[in-house]
């Protein structure tokens, strides 16, 4: 029952979305067999230690270069570079491919949040789990768990999150490239994290809004606690590989014993080494399988590392938008729900009327 109840954090918006494979232009991902010594821009072009290296970037006009995990003594040899976005891809990734001295390139791939259908209601979703008697005689949220939400960041302000010991700081920040208030630095333009936090961690039993699977309430327990990693910037496909890699390591870095994926990007080396190293530490991850309908689980679900998670309906079968596979780990309810908790109001956005009692009511 617990781990049903879990696994619901993943499954909880429905979409039209399909798959894709585009990529971000102008930005390239590899990882060398040893680290460089120095890295520079000289006359507007990366200048290496590595002569190697330099031809390529003299060749295709590097303009910027970066460690993408900072401070990492495992993965000091993954770099992200930056080039003109009209060069071809292809031609950047297979160059660094031919050299000896890496072990992978690949190309930048978008990452797409998974969106919610407007049409389909799901409020019976926790007696469906049976959610309230795991509240009652197992556990409503421990707050020694850290549970990660990479998304599109959170409103911190929103009164039905408040007081949850959210962890907030500039390392939890993932998307902007610009220069950007400290206020804002996880706020959430997109709407979706918030959405995805109030399913795991609305405070329950408080009288406001929507009840939060693992928001506390019963037992005299707190809920869990929350870690927003910022990995999508102002829309919903406004993200990419590189940031989501950032992303898993910066979470297992801080703590998080689960990290929810509710997204879906082209397969990327850099981020199954992410996935492995977090599994290896001992993460729970968890993703949607997808919101396709096709006989197919979404990348990062698709990886072994990862519970991937497909979409049931009010009868326990599958969602008519759900992905599938022989290999799909397990089904919990999809779908949207009644109320929900949204940026920058006191109000659940409603879809049907609301009951003003506070109880838990329909959730993704």
């Amino acid at each position: 029952m617990l781990k049903r109840i879990s696994i619901l954090i993943t499954v909880i918006f429905a979409a039209s979305l399909l798959f894709s494979t585009d990529f971000v232009p102008g930005k390239a991902l590899f990882k060398t067999t040893e680290p460089f010594n120095s890295i520079e821009v000289i006359d507007s072009v990366v200048v290496t230690d590595q002569v190697w290296f330099n031809e390529i970037s003299n060749y295709f006009r590097f303009e910027e270069m970066y460690l993408l995990i900072m401070n990492s003594i495992e993965f000091d040899r993954t770099y992200v570079v930056y080039f003109d976005e009209d060069t071809d891809i292809n031609a950047v990734v297979d160059s660094l491919n031919n050299e000896l001295k890496v072990d992978y390139a690949e190309a930048a791939g978008r990452g797409y949040l998974l969106q919610e259908d407007p049409d389909y209601y799901l409020q019976w979703a926790l007696t469906n789990i049976e959610a309230h008697p795991a509240w009652i005689n197992h556990t409503s949220g421990d707050n020694d768990i850290l549970i990660a939400v990479l998304d599109s960041g959170i409103d911190f302000d929103h009164p039905d999150l408040a007081g949850n010991d959210v962890l907030w700081n500039e390392n939890d920040f993932y998307g902007f490239q610009e220069t950007i208030d400290d206020n804002d630095i996880v706020y959430d333009y997109v709407g979706h994290g918030t959405m995805v936090s109030g399913v795991i961690r609305a405070v329950t039993e408080n009288g406001l809004n929507i009840a939060g699977l693992a928001g506390g309430g019963f037992n005299g327990e707190v809920g869990c606690k929350l870690l927003t990693v910022k990995v999508f910037n102002n829309t919903p496909e406004d993200s990419d590989t590189g940031w989501i890699a950032d992303g898993i390591n910066s979470a297992v870095s801080a703590g998080a014993k689960v990290i929810n994926m509710s997204f879906y990007c082209p397969e990327s080396q850099t981020v199954i080494e992410q996935l492995e190293a977090a599994y290896e530490a001992g993460v729970c991850l968890i993703a949607a399988a997808g919101n396709g309908s096709i006989e197919s689980i979404s990348f990062p679900a698709s990886h072994q590392s990862v519970f991937s998670a497909g979409a049931t309906d009010i009868n326990d079968k599958k969602s008519p938008f759900s992905n599938y596979e022989y290999d799909l780990d397990i089904c919990a309810p999809g779908g949207i729900s009644s109320g929900y908790v949204w940026n920058n109001t006191n109000d659940v956005l409603t879809l049907t009327p609301n009951s003003a009692k506070p109880k838990p009511k329909g959730h993704w």
